[in-house]
């Protein structure tokens, strides 16, 4: 009679357990002793048999075999191996009956005839039992490390930090430092660049990667807090930055993630001057003629609802932009006009708002399903409106705390200027009327604060051959 043997360990992520083979040693001592060949040995290593959703590679060309006649027996070392879910179980049956195939178990008794087949699915059952019992056990364990503070055990080390959660030095120092590299308005092309020429690898040692990078500066470990099921909860171990820190952070490369999505602008004032229409204007490089040099012209983008009537030159506008830029950004008055922690606690609050109103309609049912929508778009509006607010206090509060804002502005590429720019000022440019030049462009705290006054500039006249 042809047999196989089925082996599976639940838990190996690295590879290293002898279980399986042990397993299939004592299944071919059976095998010899019942006079069988074993023509197959199918093994699915660190697969679980209980959780759904789960394929095992291995099971699923076993009852292929099974069920084709390939194969006449299932050896395993016990049936908790084969199926820990009755359905399962049931699928396997039916593959065996196919051809009348069998079942034997190393450490339990004949499942042959009707009796055999009782004493089989209650084994299974009390498997499923027995795993389900210990998912709530371990289940509840870790709601009690969350609740406690206790940080995740087991798997890699978070970057930072060594394996007791006290900060690796050299680790915490790059890290802390590269967050307000970002907060300043750093791309993250430069960072990654400090880090790959310092030898800065992830914790297995590999070169890291943008997706994965981004995605580790954000995670809540590093201000000292662990998530459980989605909501966050303080940890016993030590921040390597604040809470506040980590919420400015998420709303710059959130505000970030979302401008990569568009078009990258290689001129000053895209996106960032308006016509007086209500539509943004873009930079367009345009050819000189009569042997005169090329230029770049800001035009209203017809394609965003523009009117296409306004157009200006860029060193009429940029020079006139960047100098209000300045007046505005030294004098601390856009500053002024955001309060950081004010913002942050209603972002907090409006965040929370959401999640109640989530479990009102859905768990609740206490709101319809059109109150619900209605009462969402809300939330979301302001939601988003708050988080663009705390993106721009990042580079503001920089501004106040550093002073060194013209030569960090001859430093830094067109990227952060634009950000700064973005943050500062709103600049409004109207179509040129009998006097084309005279109080066409008007320039004002992107932000509205009393204490600031638009500015309206004359750019000087052009040359008479324009």
């Amino acid at each position: 009679m042809r047999a196989c043997i089925y082996t599976r360990l639940s838990s190996d992520p690295d590879g290293s357990s002898t279980a399986t083979e042990r397993q299939r040693q004592d299944c071919q001592r059976l095998a010899d002793a019942r006079g069988y060949e074993v023509v197959d040995v199918y093994e699915d290593n660190d697969t679980s048999a209980y959780k759904r959703g789960v394929v095992r590679p291995a099971f699923e060309r076993m009852l292929t075999d099974l069920a084709s006649g390939a194969i006449d027996a299932v050896i395993v070392w016990r049936t908790d191996r084969l199926a820990r879910q009755p359905r399962d179980l049931e699928r396997f049956i039916d593959a065996a009956e196919a051809h009348d195939g069998v079942l034997l178990s190393v450490t339990e008794p004949d499942f042959s005839g009707s009796s055999g087949l009782l004493i089989l699915r209650m084994l299974t059952a009390f498997a499923n039992h027995e795993s389900g019992v210990k998912a709530e056990r371990v289940a509840r364990k870790m709601k009690e490390l969350a609740e406690r503070g206790d940080p995740r055990t087991g798997g890699q080390r978070a970057f930072g930090y060594n394996r007791d959660m006290t900060p690796n030095l050299r680790e915490a120092e790059v890290f802390v430092a590269s967050v307000f590299l970002i907060l300043k308005g750093e791309s993250y092309s430069s960072v990654m660049a400090q880090w790959t020429a310092a030898g800065i690898t992830t914790p297995t040692g590999k070169q890291w990667r943008l997706s994965n990078w981004r995605r580790m500066l954000m995670a809540p470990v590093f201000a000292g807090l662990r998530s459980y099921h989605g909501e966050l909860l303080a940890g016993n171990w030590q921040g390597l930055i604040t809470p506040e820190t980590r919420e400015q952070l998420l709303a710059v490369i959130g505000g970030r993630h979302q401008q990569q999505q568009r078009r990258v602008s290689v001129h000053l004032l895209t996106g960032i001057a308006h016509c007086s229409c209500g539509a943004p204007m873009n930079g367009t490089s345009r050819p000189g003629s009569g042997g005169k040099a090329p230029y770049v012209e800001y035009r209203c983008n017809v394609l965003r609802g523009g009117c296409r009537r306004t157009t200006i030159r860029a060193n009429k506008l940029e020079p006139a932009v960047v100098e209000r830029f300045f007046e505005l950004a030294t004098t601390g008055a856009e500053r002024e006009a955001v309060d950081p922690t004010a913002v942050l606690l209603a972002l907090r609050e409006d965040e929370a708002n959401l999640a109640q109103l989530v479990r009102d309609h859905y768990v609740e049912r206490i709101i319809n399903r059109a109150a619900f929508m209605a009462a969402k778009k809300q939330l979301d509006a302001r939601i988003d409106e708050q988080r663009a607010r705390v993106a721009r206090v990042g580079p503001m509060s920089w501004l106040r705390d550093t002073g060194a804002l013209h030569a960090e502005w001859e430093r830094r590429d067109l990227t952060w200027r634009r950000e700064m720019l973005r943050a500062v000022v709103r600049v409004v440019v109207a179509p040129a009327g009998r006097d084309r030049y005279k109080n066409r462009v008007t320039i004002t705290p992107a932000q509205e604060s009393a204490s600031c006054s638009p500015a309206h500039i004359t750019p000087p006249a052009p040359s008479p051959s324009r």
